[in-house]
């Protein structure tokens, strides 16, 4: 295996500044190099890039983790693993791919008491650049050592944002092209201001034909730290130019800039500085965006997961069963969508399988319920045959009784057994009155429905109390 050797010089190469032709070597110039310290450079300077990034990426970090297997040891092997602290530092360095489009580690393993586990180092990427190929290769002094030729050595994440080579298809190459014209503008006002801030220093004298004289009064209107003076005779018309540039226009063309990079970065100007905007429906329509940006990161960075786990489970198993891994994006909105997308489909006659639902909402051992709504008097007496037949018999022998008062009382508990057994089989009241119709008793209705009406009352009193 070759050595690398990551020299401090390169790593302290950072821009302190950038100027014009450095930022158009950048964008135009195809080269990777460049391009990265530049995008450093504004990463650093500007908290609009830096705080909009970092959002996006702890973003992504955050959501759970699924792996599903058949084997457990194995499932119990790679749970272990990817509840480790070192594989959620591995996930976020996988994040920085979304502004650099790429993601480099040094491939290396080591024994943890008889498991093979990964101990991947992050590369930073302004150690890499490409050539005029497009290969992107790790500069080794005068030596390149080129990714897709060794790798055994390289463990790479590449996460487009868009289509091309790999320097037009990193988001950071749209963040500098914004930010480059923001930069410009900044430093152009402020050389504006730098030099009109304080107003030039106009001196009407009659020393103006005296060489000597005049050069001790502008020498003493200097010493008043005046930004220009001139001299000119009491009689000479002088006029005072004014630039056209105005704080407003300023301001609003920075926050033009800030909400363009917000947008490229999170899909949203609302997660920026915006002030101008903020309506409920579009804070809903922005939502929707982010949420889409965020299953794009999650789908990205989880076809990369599955090669790592893999690589990992071939190095401990000898026989990798069949899994699933992958980063839960599904938020809690969108299930709340399907689940009533399924209870519609459910309510049209259509069983959906136990597997496909446990799929989608990630419930391992999902089973289906027996529908309660099918059940009819012989289902209910089946579960309930003794109880509820002795109830209705001793009723049926009260309605015989002289003493149907007392007949009546001594029975009503077993009635009320009867109902709330209906209660508690019915999902609906509506549900409740029909099974009550359907049972085939001498018991009069009316007295049914009365006692019934009553155990509902007192269920929902129970409810509210509850």
């Amino acid at each position: 295996m070759k050595k690398i050797v990551l020299k401090r010089t390169d790593k302290a190469d950072i821009l302190g500044s950038v100027s014009y032709d450095l930022v158009k070597t950048a964008i135009t110039g195809q080269n990777l190099e460049s391009l990265v310290k530049v995008y450093e450079y504004f990463k650093t300077t500007d908290t609009q890039i830096g705080s909009e990034i970092f959002k996006r990426r702890v973003y992504v970090c955050s959501l759970p983790l699924f792996y599903e297997s058949e084997d457990k040891t194995q499932n119990e092997f790679i749970s272990n693993y990817l509840e480790n602290a070192k594989f959620k530092r591995l996930l976020f360095d996988m994040s920085s791919a979304i502004a650099y489009g790429f993601a480099p580690f040094l491939k290396q393993y080591k024994n943890d008491d008889g498991k093979i586990l990964p101990d991947f180092k992050y590369i930073e990427p302004r150690y890499f650049n490409t050539d005029k190929d497009d290969r992107l290769y790790l500069k080794q002094s005068f030596d390149r050592v080129f990714v897709d030729d060794d790798s055994e050595l390289f463990w790479l994440h590449y996460h487009p944002t868009d289509s091309g080579d790999i320097i037009t298809q990193s988001l950071m190459y749209r963040i500098v092209t914004i930010a480059a014209l923001k930069h410009l503008v900044i430093s152009k006002y402020m050389s504006y201001f730098d030099a009109l801030s304080v107003p030039p220093l106009v001196i009407n004298s009659d020393a103006v034909a005296d060489e000597n004289q005049s050069e001790a009064i502008i020498e003493a209107a200097v010493n008043l730290r005046a930004n220009g003076v001139g001299l000119f005779g009491k009689d000479d018309l002088v006029n005072l130019i004014n630039g056209n540039v105005d704080k407003g226009t300023f301001l609003d063309f920075i926050r033009y800039c800030d909400e363009a990079i917000s947008k490229s970065i999170t899909g949203q100007i609302l997660a920026g500085n915006s002030q101008t905007n903020g309506t409920q429906a579009l804070g809903r329509v922005h939502n929707e965006v982010r949420q889409d940006i965020l299953r794009f990161d999650a789908g990205v960075m989880s076809a990369s997961l599955k090669e790592l786990v893999y690589a990992i489970l071939s190095l401990n198993f000898s026989n990798v069963k069949p899994f699933k891994v992958a980063l839960d994006a599904g938020l809690e909105t969108d299930e709340e969508l399907l689940s009533l997308v399924y209870e519609r489909i459910n309510n049209m006659g259509y069983e959906i399988p136990a597997e496909f639902l446990e799929q989608t909402f990630k419930i391992k051992g999902l089973k289906l319920k027996q529908n309660k709504q099918e059940n009819n008097k012989s289902t209910i007496l089946e579960l309930n045959s003794t109880k509820q037949n002795l109830a209705l018999d001793k009723f049926d022998l009260a309605l015989q009784s002289t003493d149907y008062q007392n007949a009546e009382k001594s029975v009503l508990t077993e009635i009320e057994g009867v109902l709330n057994e209906i209660l508690k089989d019915s999902f609906t009241f509506e549900e409740a009155f029909k099974k009550l119709n359907e049972l085939k008793t001498d018991i009069p209705l009316e007295k049914l429905e009365a006692y019934l009406i009553n155990a509902i009352a007192n269920s929902e009193i129970l409810g509210y109390e509850n």
